[in-house]
């Protein structure tokens, strides 16, 4: 029988604040992506926003439990993002409920894709966890060097952004 290309085991062991923290962002990016396709303005959008926030800080906050990089104090550049989208998701709260819907829709916009598209494609690099599950054991995907991974990702995040910031959505 051929190995699975699915490989749980990294996930399963490990911590609890890793499992929060990939369950939360798995959700909100589903989430996420339905809240910033549908009807704006109406009551359901307003739950679904508030849905999506709560999974954005289960995301953030679980991810002060993760040390797997520290660099200073045991926090490491994802603790930065963290920290930002905490940030932002006040801000874009308080916009919204300000009437500032424009500045409202960026915010939201923006940390859906620098907070969980761009940070998320970050976690599928070699040696991450993602990876692990998802691409270690795919052919010639499980072989590439991080290098190559890194560049391809950076170029796709530089190509999303550049079309984010040339119909004015980021």
């Amino acid at each position: 029988m051929p190995a699975s290309l699915f490989n749980p085991a990294p996930l399963l062991e490990a911590s609890l604040f890793v499992q929060v923290h990939v369950v939360s962002a798995t959700a909100a990016f589903i989430f996420g992506a339905l809240v910033l396709f549908a009807r704006k303005g109406d009551a359901r959008h307003k739950l679904a926003g508030r849905v999506w926030v709560v999974l954005m800080l289960a995301t953030a906050l679980s991810s002060f439990g993760i040390s797997d990089n520290p660099v200073l104090f045991g926090f490491g550049p994802i603790h930065v993002l963290s920290v930002l989208t905490l940030v932002g998701l006040t801000q874009a709260v308080l916009a919204a409920r300000a009437g500032q819907i424009v500045a409202h829709q960026k915010g939201m916009r923006s940390l859906y894709f620098f907070a969980l598209i761009a940070a998320g494609l970050f976690t599928f690099l070699p040696g991450r966890r993602m990876h692990e599950v998802f691409l270690a054991n795919v052919p010639l995907v499980g072989d590439l060097g991080a290098a190559p991974m890194a560049t391809m990702f950076a170029a796709a995040l530089l190509a999303m952004f550049a079309l984010l910031r040339r119909t004015g959505k980021v």
